[in-house]
């Protein structure tokens, strides 16, 4: 049976990198990476279904492409998206696709999550990008699980921001975990563990065959330098919210409270660095 698997992410999680992967294992399925990121329009119809169908109304993009994943399906050929950018259409991807709708959570300890959001190249200026304005939730915005922020996030760090998107994404897959097409957690530390075992039970269980990591160096492509001192102080309202999520995730408290460390962040994340090696001379290519 042909399968539509979605790899639902906080971003920086490793999407790239399993795409890649994937892609080089494919037979017949067809393995793509956040496509129409922008055009999803993720933050407008987050939390909110009745936008999600208004959108997709005069988005014609979008109505073509799903209408393309139906096809795919119906020849008998499997389709995976990796990417965080689509987060806010899984009720509405598991609604349309029914039985052939799989997906997988896979989430990162917050504090690198949002430290790497703070190094991704349209991430970096606020709102000022497509993609930012599009895709990361503010705490401002209608629909929010955590609206007692709302008050408080316009004075929010770059860092305590994608903190707070970390929040309300990875809240709102958690609430939807009783959905058929559940299909697991991964953490992003178990995922690049030496050894590659989650990796390859991962590949495995989306391509529905034994697959081995032909090529387990991850990359990243859209890292860069921040072009400021960086700032990793966090609201202590804001942090126990964090830590209280994480825990349900299976980080320890001493975990968390060591990622959390602002000498630490800074050594890692303020210089030229990627999150995991990185060749740029090989991109992601959807498989044709």
């Amino acid at each position: 049976m042909s399968e539509f698997w979605y790899v639902y992410s906080n971003g920086r999680c490793g999407t790239q990198f399993l795409a890649r992967q994937l892609s080089l294992v494919a037979r017949d399925e067809r393995v793509v990476h956040e496509v129409f990121p922008v055009d999803m329009a993720a933050r407008r119809v987050f939390r909110n279904p009745q936008a999600i169908y208004d959108h997709l109304g005069r988005t014609v993009k979008l109505q073509r492409y799903f209408i393309m994943i139906e096809n795919t399906l119906a020849r008998g050929k499997s389709f995976i998206y990796c990417g965080w950018p689509a987060y806010a259409w899984l009720e509405y991807l598991a609604e349309r696709f029914g039985d052939a709708f799989r997906y997988v959570h896979l989430v990162r300890n917050p504090y690198d999550n949002a430290a790497s959001h703070c190094t991704h190249m349209p991430l970096r200026t606020g709102r000022l990008n497509p993609l930012e304005r599009s895709c990361r939730v503010f705490g401002t915005d209608p629909f929010v699980k955590y609206t007692q922020f709302a008050a408080i996030c316009e004075g929010f760090n770059t860092f305590e921001r994608h903190l707070l998107h970390w929040l309300e994404i990875t809240s709102y897959a958690l609430e939807h975990a009783d959905l058929p097409a559940f299909r697991g957690l991964i953490r992003f530390e178990d995922l690049v563990a030496a050894g590659d075992t989650a990796l390859n039970a991962l590949m495995s269980e989306i391509l529905g065959r034994p697959v081995q990591s032909p090529d387990a160096a991850p990359f990243d492509r859209v890292h860069c330098q921040m072009p400021w001192a960086p700032d990793f102080q966090v609201h202590p309202q804001l942090r126990a919210e964090v830590d209280a999520l994480a825990l349900r995730l299976g980080y320890s408290q001493a975990t968390l409270d060591q990622a959390r460390d602002p000498d630490r962040l800074t050594q890692i994340y303020s210089g030229k660095r990627f999150d995991l090696p990185c060749d740029p001379a090989l991109p992601v290519i959807p498989k044709p």
